[in-house]
């Protein structure tokens, strides 16, 4: 829709040229005006995204949040090979992941091996930059194998050469010569037939080699340089480990690339390569995690009878950009676990992700992996947040803080709010503590009554520089309720053709409680109003006759 905040991407590019490859450009933009498939942009591009067949680009929208506070699982779908694989928010409050809450793009990145040759042929290498992984090579001819970013796996014959890697490792080798890696990082290389385990991914740090069934694994990936396959006169090699690319800073947007497949001995089922990480991006003001935020590599899948397992995929990109971080939970890019295979060993493990947090101030109570990129430039004003209560009787309290662009102190901070549509009433904050160039102040807003609507801000000064929260205020602001809890768990029991049961459970918190009021209405979604009243009642059933 016009005014909307878009994200402009390139996910593959398939020219093969490793210095000026766009895979990873992006830029963020907001749209002025929709015709039909064209959308005009406020600001012209910095970048050009020229669509072919080699060359693929997304376009995505980008909400923008008040507060988010997540309970469950934020995810996004799978990339498909055209869409998909990205999970990015902004939000000018705060941000909140539960205990229970998740922020997860795990595998959702470029895609593992999962093609495999007949009879006692090669896995398929993983995906990267450059595409999908070269497939493995059919029994006795080495047929249908393919060039692709991972090397896919030789078959078990002579002349079993696996293929080398484009943007990953090389392929096994049962015979001929050895399957190179190619001279940049990228995805796990096949594993030869019948039993050789496919090489994990890299991305942050490199991929390692698969396993073999003679024990000849393939080489693990390096700094900017995938492993070779493995080699010898032997069956069952395994595929190269993918090396790394990118960069610490993430100033380009890429995925974790996918392991390579594990070669297949016949009628039964090689292990599977594992998907890559794909990019996380947060955007807020204040982040309190208790939770999980995780961009992990997939793990590669077990080898079945006689077959080698698969190589992991490698965590994808994980960017916050906030002013107060809070980590009480996890926050990872991990790279997966390679697959058992049938006689010992496993697939290549894959590579970490890379991580980048920008913040002003950063309390880490618990894990993060891998170790981020950081900076510490950030700067204005955040809150603790208010959730909607049934308090009327004590002072909704809350905490700033507050850091100037310059690190010079903050002279003032005060809170506004407005009850039901009033004009706002200003408050002086307390200053509780000076940290350096961070302030920390607290506040409150009186108790209000039932069913009071209250919308608040808060400003803070360095006496030439204002910092609002939400960052957009006031034209903007945050708003809770004071509402009684609702019931619980409503159940209805037809006992009759004229009489449906009704019961349900208390509140968890019973301030405040009156009674239960009880609506009917033949629209389902119909707002409760006097003429749809049956009853008010202080009990947990009700019989309804009519």
């Amino acid at each position: 829709a016009v005014g909307q905040e878009i994200l402009i991407i390139s996910m593959q590019d398939a020219f093969f040229n490793y210095d000026n490859n766009v895979v990873g450009i992006y830029e963020f933009k907001t749209i002025s005006s929709i015709n039909g498939n064209t959308l005009t942009l406020t600001q012209p591009l910095e970048n050009s995204f020229n669509a072919n067949y080699l060359t693929k680009h997304q376009v995505i929208r980008v909400p923008n949040y008040l507060n988010v506070t997540v309970y469950g699982t934020l995810t996004c779908d799978y990339w498909n090979g055209t869409t998909g694989g990205i999970l990015a928010f902004r939000a000018n409050g705060y941000v909140g992941v539960a205990p229970t809450g998740i922020i997860d793009a795990s595998a959702k990145g470029y895609r593992g091996g999962t093609q495999y040759g007949s009879s006692h042929g090669g896995g398929q290498g993983g995906e990267s930059y450059f595409g999908l992984g070269g497939k493995g090579g059919n029994y006795s001819d080495n047929g249908g194998m393919t060039r692709g970013s991972g090397g896919g796996g030789g078959c078990h014959q002579t002349n079993g050469t696996g293929n080398n890697g484009l943007a990953g490792g090389g392929g096994g080798s049962s015979s001929g010569t050895v399957a190179l890696g190619s001279p940049r990082g990228g995805a796990g290389g096949g594993g030869s037939g019948h039993a050789g385990s496919g090489g994990g991914a890299g991305y942050g740090t490199f991929g390692y080699g698969g396993n073999g069934y003679n024990n000849v694994a393939g080489q693990n990936g390096g700094e900017n340089v995938s492993g070779n396959g493995g080699f010898g006169n032997v069956t069952g090699t395994g595929g190269g480990g993918g090396g790394t690319y990118g960069t610490a800073e993430l100033t380009k947007l890429l995925f974790g690339s996918g392991g390579g497949r594990a070669g297949v001995h016949s009628g039964y089922v090689p292990g599977i390569g594992g998907n890559g990480g794909g990019i996380v991006l947060i955007y807020c003001a204040n982040l309190v995690n208790t939770g999980s935020i995780k961009n992990n590599g997939e793990n590669g899948g077990n080898g079945g009878t006689y077959c080698g397992g698969g190589g992991a995929g490698a965590g994808g990109s994980l960017h916050i950009n906030t002013i107060n971080l809070t980590n009480a939970g996890s926050i990872t890019a991990n790279g997966g676990t390679g697959g058992n295979a049938h006689y010992g060993g496993t697939g290549g493990a894959g590579g970490d992700g890379r991580m980048r947090i920008d913040y002003g101030y950063f309390t880490n109570e618990a894990t993060i992996n891998p170790n981020p990129y950081s900076t510490t430039n950030n700067f204005g004003a955040t809150v603790s947040a208010i959730f909607n209560t049934n308090n009327t009787t004590e002072p909704y309290e809350f905490e700033v803080l507050a850091i100037s662009e310059t690190h010079t102190a903050i002279t003032s901070a005060q809170v506004f709010y407005s009850v039901n549509g009033a004009a706002f009433i200003s408050a002086n904050l307390t200053l509780d503590e000076v940290n350096d160039y961070i302030y920390i102040f607290s506040g409150s807003i009186p108790a209000q009554t039932i069913n009071s609507v209250v919308n608040w801000y808060v400003k803070a000064s360095d006496g030439t520089n204002d910092y609002y929260a939400p960052t957009n205020a006031p034209s903007k602001y945050f708003t809770f309720s004071v509402i009684p809890y609702p019931p619980q768990n409503l159940t209805a029991t037809a006992a009759s053709d004229a009489v449906i049961e009704l019961s349900w459970e208390a509140p968890t918190d019973l301030t405040n409680f009156v009674n239960y009021k009880l609506y009917r209405s033949l629209n389902a979604d119909f707002v409760p109003s006097e003429d749809d009243l049956i009853t008010t009642t202080t009990e947990l059933v009700y019989s309804d006759n009519n």
